[in-house]
């Protein structure tokens, strides 16, 4: 909640500030001047709708539209969403799907988005490579019970002290430009799918997200639509979140 506090006082703040300074553009007749205040002002007020609608998206009681999903079909319009996305960019986009993978009782919609996200996230952060060295890893396998979904980027990784802290709602190290929802949705949405996420990063190195997902039964769809799947006691390299 402190982190929610401060966000929101930091927008109000702001915002605040520019409309107080709009009006004196306006009771002066700066029109130029009160048209780039607005700017700012509307900004703050777009900020306060999307993080509004990010607290409503992640507190409510979510509906999944569950199917058994081939998590390899979903990673091929992701990819289909990435490639040139990627190449504008001049990073390298690499995908990896495991042949012969069983199926997933997934929301095919939830995943992409889930996926999207983690590969936007994976894009910003390499944008402090040197052109033509960084790269984008999505793949798929096999491990167990589960299917592993990773997404590794060779970025700068996360740092130590804020790992713990990466999939907290409203956390963000994107200032202005992120509101610090993204990675809590997809944590929420692993854990609502009956799987768990880990991050895997050392600074200078990059980071993986790994997606554990169960696979689906021979003879029957889960009656659970949601929800934390309970600890099964299997132990998972990493640090499971």
């Amino acid at each position: 909640m402190s982190e929610i506090s401060h966000s929101l006082k930091n927008i109000l703040s702001i915002t605040h500030s520019g409309v107080e300074v709009l009006e004196r553009h306006l009771l002066m007749g700066r029109v130029d001047a009160a048209l780039k205040t607005w700017g700012m002002v509307r900004h703050g007020m777009e900020r306060m709708h999307s993080l509004a609608k990010a607290m409503l998206d992640y507190s409510r009681n979510e509906t999944y539209k569950r199917s058994e999903v081939q998590i390899n079909d979903v990673l091929a319009e992701v990819e289909g969403s990435l490639r040139v996305n990627f190449e504008n960019f001049n990073l390298k986009l690499e995908i990896r799907p495991a042949e012969h993978l069983q199926t997933c009782w997934l929301d095919p919609v939830g995943l992409y988005d889930v996926l999207m996200n983690l590969a936007m996230n994976a894009r910003d952060a390499l944008e402090t490579k040197e052109p033509g060295t960084a790269s984008l890893t999505i793949a798929t396998e096999l491990v167990g019970n589960r299917v592993l979904l990773s997404i590794k980027d060779n970025g700068p990784g996360i740092p130590m002290e804020l790992q713990e802290r990466i999939f907290n709602p409203f956390f963000t190290t994107k200032g202005a430009h992120g509101n610090g929802m993204g990675l809590a949705m997809v944590q929420k949405f692993t854990r609502d799918m009956g799987g768990m996420v880990e991050l895997v990063s050392d600074p200078g190195k990059g980071a993986c997200f790994n997606l554990y997902f169960p696979i689906a039964s021979m003879d029957e769809e889960p009656e659970h639509k949601g929800g934390q799947e309970e600890d099964s006691g299997e132990r998972w390299n990493g640090n499971a979140i």
